[in-house]
């Protein structure tokens, strides 16, 4: 601990000095939009003055934006949250809205509009920042807090910030992550003090700040931006030093479970997720014996109608949990189900399963699936007393749930154990990540130019988050996306029509949400084609294809409320082929691809009792 610093000694006051920066701060960011809004409401508006304005309100913004976002996200979501319409789905008005805030001003600004549009968004980011300032005036952050927030901006500028994410026609992307960084430091600095840098991890953490805005200044083109050093150059070694001195506080970290563990040293770290905050029960950890038996029971076709079909004949193992087809086959053997069979590796870092994003937690999906008339075509009121048979079942379930409440076979620990062992089928050791954490591993040229176009010009990080590369928000991932895309019916993008599968719509009745499809995770995507929700492409080639046309828009088929921006990308076949090589580096299913040694026995004589592992189909 620093001896110089305890919470009970100092915190208050320090917290009072960094309250009276952020408002400076937030003064001055009120300031600049004042003078937008003035310049806007000219007759005549000299749009090279607002830009140059414009520019300094990013500045101000970012300089405060680890603690905004850390105390009030919803606010700052409204200030600077992306171009597409929302819809809050817990409203039952169901009513949409628009994007707002420096985006939609950017947008104006650099592409051409309305002045009547520019003003209005001028005040309402004055009004926004008003609110900031009242807020900042109760702002009484944690050593902790302080330490969480800053940590959070290191992952937002490497995930959200270097893919333009947030400046999406400035393209600025070194400049406001080199004001983030700085406003990040300082704001630390005012709050813990001088001396608390002049420790052995402060002075480390100012060289690598240091050395971490020379970087930025050297390298502003957004193309060319090596974002690959950048991170593990970089950001990654002052996320390092940062924990540290979280470390030397009297009580480092909070008390609750979170998306991302701060005892990690950055994303990259080996268990830097936390899959029980994805849980249920976020206190439950994960229990050998549970998961043991979630596995006997994910490849035991005993949990269908017929005894024929498991989990597992459409999550196969060898084919990273997928089973190549379009579209799986329906259980009575006629036709196929509604969409592609998705992988199960790392569900248990998604807020949101299936491909409508219709379930949040694996034991309501695994519910839904047992119940789904062309999958297993069951229900547990029929699956409890047919396991109930099997002596061996009875053991292996007590054994289990010891000390529960009910150690029996039940509905409930059914669900609990697949839905557990499912939480270790995950997949987060690939040559990537190794890479990133400086493992004695390589990158080929071709591979870091296919991250670099991936996080930048292809725009595929914008939806695809790193490092989970699924729709997990970042910096916090507490929220899961689904994007409309406009997926085609055929493969033929020149003579094809859109899809007609309404998607998220189906569940919510929103009609912005037509067509639209959770985002999956790109991990482990060489192994589980063919892509997309109705499994029209067998290739990456044909899926980078279609998004460098821009989607559904760009190849002239719709649909109306497009999410994936419509413009061509402009990737040459190399890039294209850059890219690939990139996400084939996801690939790791090390440890998780075994199946049981046997199944459990029922009675002989019993039906049951001659089932073939996975099912026989």
């Amino acid at each position: 601990m620093f001896s110089a610093f305890t919470e009970s000694s100092g915190w208050e006051s320090q917290a009072a000095d960094f309250r009276k920066h952020f408002i400076l701060k937030t003064d001055s960011l009120y300031t600049v939009i004042e003078r937008l809004e003035t310049m806007a409401g000219q007759p005549k508006p000299d749009i090279g003055k607002m830009k140059i304005e414009f520019r300094n309100a990013r500045k101000y913004y970012k300089e405060i934006e680890f603690m905004s976002e850390y105390y009030n996200p919803y606010l700052c979501k409204k200030m600077n949250g992306p171009l597409i319409p929302e819809v809050e789905e817990d409203d039952p008005s169901k009513n949409i809205h628009e994007p707002e805030g420096f985006q939609v001003l950017e947008e104006l600004l650099y592409e051409g509009g309305e002045q009547t549009k520019m003003l209005a968004e001028c005040t309402l980011l004055k009004g926004y920042t008003g609110r900031l300032r009242t807020m900042s005036m109760s702002l009484k952050p944690m050593p902790a807090q302080m330490m969480e927030a800053a940590r959070l901006e290191l992952i937002r500028v490497i995930t959200l910030g270097v893919t333009g994410f947030d400046s999406p026609y400035r393209l600025a992307v070194t400049e406001e992550s080199e004001w983030a960084i700085t406003g990040t430091l300082t704001g630390l600095k005012v709050y813990f003090g001088k001396e608390f840098f002049e420790t052995p991890e402060g002075k480390s953490a100012e060289l690598n700040y240091k050395k971490t805005l020379t970087f930025l200044r050297k390298n502003k083109n957004f193309e060319t931006f090596d974002r690959m050093g950048f991170i593990r150059g970089c950001i990654n070694p002052l996320s390092t030093d940062i924990k540290k001195l979280q470390e030397k506080l009297e009580n480092p970290f909070l008390p609750y479970v979170t998306a991302f563990d701060f005892k990690k040293d950055n994303i990259f770290s080996k268990d830097a997720f936390s899959v029980s905050y994805f849980s249920i029960e976020v206190k439950d950890t994960l229990n050998p014996l549970k998961a043991e038996l979630g596995k006997l029971l994910f490849y035991d076709p005993v949990l269908s109608e017929n005894g024929k079909r498991s989990c597992a004949s459409c999550h196969q193992p060898e084919k990273g949990f997928t089973d190549g087809l379009p579209k799986s086959l329906a259980i009575d053997g006629n036709g196929v189900v509604q969409r592609n069979a998705p992988t199960i590796i790392n569900a248990a870092y998604q807020n949101a399963l299936f491909h409508d994003a219709r379930m949040v937690f694996l034991e309501d999906q695994i519910e839904n699936v047992v119940n789904a008339v062309q999958e297993l075509h069951s229900n547990f009121e029929e699956v409890v007393p047919k396991l109930k048979q099997s002596e061996e079942y009875k053991v292996l379930f007590k054994e289990a749930f010891k000390g529960s409440r009910n150690d029996g076979i039940t509905a409930f620990n059914i669900k609990s154990a697949i839905a557990w062992y499912e939480r270790t089928v995950v997949a987060t050791n690939s040559r990537f990540d190794q890479f990133m954490r400086g493992e004695n591993v390589s990158f080929t040229k071709q591979e870091i130019e296919g991250f670099n176009l991936f996080m930048g010009k292809a725009q595929c990080g914008t939806c695809h988050f790193m490092p989970l590369f699924n729709g997990s928000v970042p910096p916090i991932y507490t929220k899961t996306e689904w994007e409309v895309i406009g997926v085609p019916a055929s493969k033929n993008l020149s003579d094809t029509k859109l899809d007609e599968d309404p998607g998220r719509m189906e569940v919510n009745n929103v009609p912005i949400h037509k067509y639209a499809f959770k985002t999956p995770t790109l991990r482990n995507i060489e192994l589980t084609g063919p892509y997309m929700h109705n499994g029209v492409f067998t290739t990456l080639e044909e899926i980078m294809d279609f998004y460098n046309r821009g989607g559904g828009k760009g190849i002239g088929i719709g649909p109306e409320h497009q999410t994936l921006p419509e413009d061509s990308l402009n990737l040459s076949n190399t890039q294209i082929k850059s890219i690939i090589a990139f996400m084939k580096t996801l690939n790791d299913t090390t440890g998780i691809t075994s199946r049981p040694e046997r199944l459990p026995s029922f009675p002989k004589g019993n039906a049951l009792e001659n089932r073939k592992m996975g099912g026989e189909y």
